[in-house]
């Protein structure tokens, strides 16, 4: 059953509550597996709500904020791998488009009650979202996926690219 708009905001309140609000009347969202767990996930563009600032990037609020261009993936060149230092931890800005992703659960996906694993990405928010698969060129980068997934399919500062999940983080990765 396609999702509504209704759908969607109705699936971002259990996750986020009232922190970030779905931007715009006609929500901007794609659903897809972009995590390779065979249950739908939903990918949203949401903008954070002012006075909720300090709750969204509470280090125990209940989802990950991470800005996809800064994500770590490792040379598949290198047979020894000198990982960089932990980032500090990713604060969302007032008025800042990001793209919230829900982790579907079960046959349900997004729409299960249960599912929480969320995301706030910064930078990653585009207007043009889509659902694809892994192009070669990202599968000649990144390597073998463990599991089949999709990968969203935006434009980001007028530069083409995917955003994808790593295994431990979401990464931006230029079209070429």
């Amino acid at each position: 059953m396609p999702a509504s708009p209704e759908d969607v905001q109705r699936a971002v309140a259990p996750g986020f509550g009232d922190a970030v609000a779905v931007d715009g009347k006609v929500p901007i969202f794609v659903i897809g597996d972009s995590n390779g767990d065979r249950s739908q996930d939903l990918m949203v563009v949401v903008r954070p709500v002012g006075t909720r600032l300090p709750d969204i990037n509470d280090e125990l609020a209940n989802w990950i904020i991470q800005n996809s261009r800064l994500a770590y993936v490792p040379p598949r060149s290198k047979s020894v791998i000198i990982f960089p230092p932990t980032p500090k931890p990713q604060k969302v800005q007032a008025g800042e488009p990001l793209l919230a992703v829900i982790h579907g659960f079960g046959a349900a996906g997004w729409r299960n009650p249960i599912a929480r694993q969320a995301y706030l990405l910064r930078q990653a928010a585009g207007r043009s979202l889509q659902v694809a698969e892994p192009s070669e060129k990202l599968r000649q980068d990144f390597g073998r996926f463990p599991s089949p997934r999709q990968v969203i399919a935006e434009n980001l500062g007028g530069t083409r690219g995917v955003l994808y999940w790593t295994g431990a983080a979401y990464a931006w990765h230029v079209a070429q």
